[in-house]
């Protein structure tokens, strides 16, 4: 007991109180998109197999990353005893938590229906995921290192992968990719739905905030134009703006990437 207390209060190691825009969140920004073009440069033209484990290997990390985070803001140690309390509103299932699930599955499975299906939102929808926090990261810092070091590592591998598999044309950037993009945000979209109605239905509220993609209609969303469609519009006007919404992002993410790929390759033949 004492050895899981005293990692407790190691991954509990105390830093400044990280602000959006000072070093720390800019310099991993810069390394995200570095280790995208890195990427890039070494997997010109990356086989099934490379891509597969590259999502494996980033999605893993993420994951394990994730667990790390949960145990420390679940988890207290006073010197004498170690203490329990789950935080609901940390529950890994939020917008930017599902890249690391569908990293993973991507890696599992060969080319093909699903496999392509993932890696087409790992190219849009994922992309919006990251550049989210990490163009405006309100609310996501704190003073444990760790923690802050998850968030950025987790978001920014986001915006790193989809530089990834979109310049190497490994995902081309088009509307077809984003309807095979749809069916996996559709079926996310619908997961967080049901876990909100179960949050609500069996009492877990009254211990903690539980808002899943931020779309419950029990709680209040931090999700700017939301926040104002849930003060005056009945349920599901918001779920379906924020659905819409959320989709049309996506498909401009891709958009703005064929003119990126568009303007690298006349740049290289000239």
């Amino acid at each position: 007991m004492e050895l899981f207390g005293g990692i407790i209060t190691f991954l509990k190691t105390k830093m400044f109180y990280a602000k959006p825009y000072d070093w720390f969140h800019i310099l991993f920004f810069v390394l995200s998109i570095i280790f995208g073009i890195f990427l890039v440069k070494k997997f010109k033209n990356p086989s099934s197999n490379t891509v597969r484990k590259i999502l494996l290997t980033i999605s893993l990390i993420c994951i394990a990353l994730e667990l790390i985070k949960q145990i420390i803001l679940c988890f207290s140690y006073n010197g004498n005893e170690v203490t329990f309390n789950y935080n609901w509103y940390i529950f890994p299932f939020q917008f930017c938590s599902t890249p690391m699930y569908i990293g993973l599955i991507a890696g599992m499975f060969k080319k093909g229906r699903i496999h392509n299906c993932c890696t087409a939102y790992l190219a849009s929808y994922a992309v919006f995921a990251g550049l989210s926090v990490m163009v405006w990261p309100s609310g996501v810092f704190t003073d444990i290192l760790s923690v802050n070091i998850q968030t950025m590592v987790c978001h920014g591998s986001m915006i790193s992968i989809g530089i990834f598999l979109l310049c190497t044309n490994y995902v081309e950037p088009t509307f077809k990719t984003f309807l095979k993009a749809l069916p996996i945000f559709t079926i996310c979209f619908f997961i967080a739905i049901i876990l909100n109605e179960i949050a609500y239905s069996s009492g877990i509220l009254n211990y903690g905030e539980f808002n899943m993609f931020y779309i419950s209609p029990y709680c209040k969303t931090i999700i700017p134009i939301l926040d104002i469609a849930e003060k005056y519009l009945p349920t599901p006007m918001p779920q379906i703006i924020y659905f819409v919404g959320f989709s049309l992002i996506a498909y401009l993410i891709l958009f703005a990437f064929k003119y990126i790929n568009l303007a690298l390759r006349n740049k290289h033949n000239k």
